[in-house]
């Protein structure tokens, strides 16, 4: 006949896998949560740093989203000014998000509007979608880097710009018979208005 110890819910291999399934889990959380934290901070001080060079960083409602498998800062709206009014710009709701799976690779959606004060005159971009993507490197540099917008309209004075879609691709290219850090870079863009 069995005796207690013997029929434990722990000896159970079933059991056993359970526990390091959990426990794996409860180190994700806690690691994901301890980073968005210390990310947080790190976002806090550079802020802080450039607060001090006369350049005032609003990003309204501040918060970093994610979890399980990516990371990335959340702003409401995202103003930019310099104190003694040099510039000024603000835009709409910001959404980053960098996959965990695959680092280096950054995703960025911007809503309109766009505005702006140059010499005193406001300038507006408004737009249906902007999606910034870059493919960066660990040890610096980047694969690639690419702007994509859609329903983009603007008025410079008298001109008025209107874009139905467009893409803008940055890559940089190996100079032949080199094995160095690439020093030029391919672009190409698209427009269809």
């Amino acid at each position: 006949m069995a005796t207690s110890t013997e029929r434990s819910f722990f000896r159970h291999p079933m059991a056993k896998f359970a526990l390091v399934i959990f426990a794996l889990f409860a180190l994700w959380f806690g690691g994901w949560f301890a980073f968005a934290s210390y990310a947080d901070g790190k976002i806090a001080e550079a802020v802080e740093n450039v607060d001090q060079r006369g350049i005032l960083i609003d990003c309204e409602n501040r918060s970093i989203r994610g979890f399980p498998f990516r990371i990335g800062v959340h702003c409401d709206s995202l103003s930019v000014a310099h104190k003694r009014d040099v510039f000024r710009f603000e835009l709409g709701s910001i959404r980053t998000a960098a996959q965990l799976y695959a680092p280096g690779e950054l995703v960025a959606e911007i809503e309109a509007p766009f505005k702006t004060w140059p010499n005193g005159v406001e300038l507006n971009a408004d737009w249906s979608f902007l999606r910034l993507f870059l493919d960066a490197n660990l040890t610096g540099g980047f694969e690639l880097a690419s702007l994509k917008i859609g329903d983009f309209k603007t008025t410079v004075k008298t001109i008025a710009v209107n874009i139905a879609k467009g893409a803008l691709h940055f890559r940089p290219t190996p100079v032949e018979g080199e094995s160095e850090t690439p020093t030029s870079l391919d672009g190409a863009l698209s427009l269809d208005s």
